[in-house]
C-alpha cells in the first residue's frame, strides 16, 4: 500500500502533520532568530538591504518573502516562521513530483518517507532561517531540471526562463549558485553549438546576478563581521585534498557525519553503503543526471576546499534531498537483488535505516524541539519580581531578554549585562556587587552541558557568598533526537 499514489498521499500528509505541529508549538525565537526577528519587525523593505543586526546573514529576497508573510499574520513568532513553513510544506510536494516522474514507486516510497521523517527539515521549517528556503529552491531546480535534461533539443525558452529563474534564486538562497552550477555541467552538449551558446549566455546572466548579490553584501558587511565568520566557520571548512593527514583524517571524518547531520541518518556506515550504491545505479543509467543531484555536493565540496563555504549541518541542509535520493535508490537495489534470497537481511536493513528517524519524529510530535525557550522564565519573573531585586543577564543572552521584555512588562534598560569574556576576578567582583541584594541570574542562551563553565563557576560563587531560594531550568535541543546532553534557559534567584 506505501507504493500507492494513496501511500504516497498518506506519507504526503505525515510530512505536514509534523512540521505543522513543531510550527504550532510556538517556541521562542532564539539568540540567531531574534535579530532578523527585530529588522523585520523594525525596518521597510528598502532597509532590509542595510546589514542586519548582530552581524547575521540572510539573503535579501527571504528577507522581503518573510516580512510580506509577517505583515500578513502579525509581528510575532507565528507570523515570522510562517514562510519557512510554507518553503517547508512547498517542499515535500516538489521532492515527491520530482521522485514520482523520474523514478520508481519503491524508490518514490522510500525517499518520500525519509524526506517527510528528516529531523533538521522538520526543524527548520519553522525557524527564523533560510535554510529551508535554500531546500525549496534546490529543488526547483531538480524538477525542471531533470525535464530539460532528457529532452533531445532544448528550446531557447527553456533557456530564457531558466535564466530568469536562476537569476532571481541567489537572492532567495545563497547555495543555490552550487545547484545552477551543478545544472549548467549536466546541461553540456558539447556537439551542439547553438546548445552550448544558449548554456553560455544562461550563464553569464546567472554570473551577473550572483556577483551582483555578492557585491551588494559585501558592500554593507562590515570587515570584522566577515573576519568573525571566516574564524568561526574555519574548523568546518572539509579540506580532502590536503598535505596534512590530519586534516585529512578530520574533514573525512566530518564529512561522514554529514550523514547524520544533517541527513538524518543514525548508522552513518550503511547509510553511505547504499548512497555509493545509489550513485553507481543512477550514473549507469544517465551519468548527466547523476551530475544534476551529485553535483552540488561536489560544487560545495570545492567551496569548502577553498574555504569559501562552511560543509556542516544547517548551511548544507539543501543537499539532504541528494543524500536522501542517493540512498533510497541504494536501498532499493540491494531490496530488490536479496529480498527474495535474503529477506532477513531486508527486513534489518529496512529497520536500520528507518528506525531512528521515525522514532525521532514520533518523539517530537509529542514533544516539539525548542531551543531557548524563554518565555515561561519571563513570565515567572514578571510574576515574582520585587522592586529592590537585580537581574543579572549573561552576556550572549541579553538580546534574547531585549526583545521580549516589553512583552512581559520588564525594563531591560535596568538589567545588569555580563560581559563577553569572564575570568574569575570579573565574577567575584560581580558577586560584590550583589551584597544585601535579591539576584536573579538569567542564562537565556542554548548551550551543550559541556559549554556550561561560567555559569557552574559563576552559582558556585553566589552558593558561597549567598542562598540559592530558587532554580527554573528549561530544556533546549535543536533537531536532532541524539543532539547529546543540552540546556536551553536558566533563571537562578539569590538572597546575597
Amino acid at each position: 500500500m506505501i507504493t500507492s499514489p494513496f501511500g504516497h498521499i498518506l506519507l504526503i500528509c505525515v510530512g505536514f502533520i509534523l512540521r505543522i505541529a513543531q510550527y504550532l508549538s510556538n517556541r521562542a525565537l532564539w539568540l540567531d532568530e531574534i535579530p532578523i526577528a527585530s529588522s523585520l519587525i523594525s525596518r521597510s523593505y528598502v532597509d532590509l538591504l542595510k546589514p542586519l543586526d548582530n552581524g547575521q546573514l540572510a539573503p535579501f529576497g527571504f528577507l522581503w518573502a518573510d516580512k510580506f508573510f509577517m505583515d500578513f499574520l502579525g509581528p510575532h513568532e507565528l507570523g515570522l516562521r510562517l514562510f519557512p513553513l510554507v518553503c517547508g510544506l512547498l517542499s515535500v510536494i516538489i521532492f515527491y513530483l520530482i521522485c514520482q516522474k523520474n523514478f520508481s514507486n519503491e524508490v518514490t516510497s522510500v525517499a518520500l518517507a525519509l524526506f517527510v521523517l528528516n529531523g533538521p527539515l522538520i526543524y527548520f521549517s519553522s525557524e527564523l532561517k533560510p535554510y529551508i528556503c535554500d531546500v525549496l529552491v534546490s529543488l526547483c531546480f531538480f524538477y525542471p531540471g531533470l525535464k530539460i535534461i532528457k529532452m533531445k533539443d532544448v528550446k531557447p525558452i527553456h533557456f530564457v526562463l531558466l535564466a530568469l529563474a536562476g537569476g532571481l534564486s541567489v537572492w532567495f538562497s545563497y547555495p543555490s549558485v552550487f545547484v545552477l552550477a551543478a545544472l549548467a555541467i549536466a546541461l553540456i552538449k558539447p556537439k551542439d553549438f547553438k546548445h552550448q551558446l544558449s548554456l553560455g549566455a544562461l550563464t553569464l546572466v546567472w554570473l551577473a546576478s550572483f556577483f551582483g548579490l555578492h557585491y551588494l553584501t559585501r558592500l554593507n558587511m562590515d570587515q570584522g563581521v566577515s573576519q568573525m565568520y571566516q574564524n568561526y566557520w574555519n574548523e568546518y571548512f572539509v579540506k580532502i585534498i590536503s598535505l596534512n593527514i590530519w586534516d585529512f583524517r578530520s574533514s573525512l571524518t566530518h564529512l561522514l557525519n554529514t550523514f547524520k547531520d544533517p541527513a538524518g541518518f543514525y548508522f552513518v556506515g550503511l547509510a553511505l553503503a547504499f548512497a555509493i550504491v545509489g550513485v553507481i545505479y543512477i550514473a549507469r543509467e544517465n551519468l548527466r543526471v547523476c551530475m544534476l543531484w551529485a553535483g552540488p555536493i561536489l560544487m560545495a565540496l570545492l567551496a569548502s576546499q577553498l574555504e569559501k563555504y562552511p560543509f556542516v549541518e544547517r548551511l548544507i541542509l539543501f543537499l539532504v534531498p541528494s543524500y536522501i535520493l542517493f540512498v533510497a535508490v541504494g536501498l532499493n537495489h540491494v531490496l530488490a537483488q536479496t529480498k527474495k534470497a535474503v529477506p532477513v537481511f531486508s527486513a534489518i536493513c529496512i529497520i536500520l535505516i528507518f528506525v531512528h528517524p521515525a522514532l525521532s519524529s514520533a518523539y517530537h510530535l509529542a514533544k516539539p524541539r525548542t531551543r531557548e525557550e524563554i518565555k515561561p522564565i519571563l513570565h515567572y519573573l514578571q510574576k515574582n519580581l520585587q522592586k529592590d531585586d537585580l537581574v543579572y543577564v549573561e552576556y550572549y543572552g541579553f538580546k534574547t531578554i531585549a526583545f521580549y521584555a516589553k512583552e512581559y512588562g520588564l525594563d531591560a534598560k535596568n538589567f545588569i549585562i555580563g560581559q563577553q569574556n569572564k575570568t574569575l576576578d570579573n565574577l567575584k567582583d560581580d558577586v560584590q556587587r550583589f551584597r544585601g541584594k535579591r539576584v536573579w541570574i538569567l542564562f537565556p542562551h542554548y548551550r551543550y552541558e559541556s559549554e556550561r563553565g561560567e555559569e557552574v563557576l559563576f552559582t558556585s560563587l553566589l552558593d558561597l557568598f549567598g542562598k540559592r531560594e530558587y532554580t527554573m531550568e528549561k530544556p533546549g535541543k535543536r533537531y536532532m533526537f541524539y543532539d547529546g546532553r543540552t540546556v536551553g534557559s536558566v533563571l537562578y534567584l539569590y538572597s546575597m
